[in-house]
């Protein structure tokens, strides 16, 4: 499950050719993987936002499963980040989460990009 998963195709690099790959977004970004990636029928795209856990009812992790968020988390608040967390704890327990962090002074240099993010997210 490649979470906030933009352009990457690292499902796909990691595929041994048994797996079932899902990609979740935006509905904007999903919508250019779908034109750019087409996928087959291992392959499932989700579009959603990340905070809103109805996603999960698509995902089926009853034979295992590895979540993974490259670049995600500090887009995300404190308590967004432990409630995705949590819930993904909740609905797939002993599966594995794998993410990345960025320190304190990647957070510093941080603050204008999320701002900028913030920003483009608004109506002109």
């Amino acid at each position: 499950m490649n979470m906030g998963c933009g352009l990457d195709q690292t499902g796909r690099a990691c595929d041994n050719g048994r797996c079932k790959l899902y990609n979740v977004d935006m509905p904007d970004v999903i919508n250019m993987r779908e034109q750019l990636f087409p996928t087959d029928w291992r392959e499932t795209d989700i579009k959603s936002n990340l905070n809103d856990h109805a996603w999960m009812e698509q995902v089926d992790g009853s034979d295992g499963a590895v979540f993974f968020a490259a670049g995600v988390f500090h887009y995300l608040t404190t308590w967004q980040a432990r409630t995705l967390a949590c819930e993904l704890a909740r609905r797939f327990p002993g599966r594995r989460l794998v993410f990345n962090t960025i320190g304190r002074l990647g957070k510093l240099l941080m603050r204008p990009l999320r701002r900028d993010v913030r920003d483009a997210r608004q109506p002109h």
